[in-house]
């Protein structure tokens, strides 16, 4: 699994991801990871700051 960084509050550190079997490790094997839909998107939305 990996996470993204991208936050703008100390709770929303952690909140999404993807889990992949092998993380890639160049843009193209990236590439084939997104076009194949091999991966799965983790988030955790109960933590995840609403706004309306």
């Amino acid at each position: 699994m990996t996470a993204g960084s991208d936050c703008h509050r100390p709770y929303n550190v952690g909140q999404a991801g993807i889990i992949v079997e092998t993380l890639p490790s160049d843009e193209f094997s990236l590439r084939e990871m997104i076009r194949t839909e091999s991966y799965q998107l983790f988030t955790c939305p109960e933590r995840v700051e609403k706004r309306d």
